[in-house]
């Protein structure tokens, strides 16, 4: 994904110049936590002391995954996203 502010156009309708700027911070600042989170809990698992296997490493990006998807879908509910479609 590229991100760029005022590339021409990609500002919706009756949106503010602020809403849209938080918006693109939201954005970076939720990249950078995500690229925090497995390496933390990477970190966690050697200061434990526990093996890091293939199979926990899998089923870590299938639980983060569903949360994500759960949450997203609460999100564009309370929203009213599915509405547009």
């Amino acid at each position: 994904m590229i991100l760029a502010l005022r590339s021409g156009g990609d500002q919706p309708k009756g949106e503010s110049k602020k809403e849209y700027v938080l918006g693109f911070i939201m954005t970076l600042a939720s990249a950078a936590l995500t690229g925090l989170i497995f390496p933390l809990v990477e970190l966690t698992y050697k200061k434990a002391q526990q093996p890091i296997t293939y199979t926990l490493v899998l089923e870590f990006l299938t639980v983060y995954c569903f949360v994500a998807t759960v949450l997203a879908t609460i999100g564009m509910m309370i929203n009213n996203d599915f509405q547009k479609f």
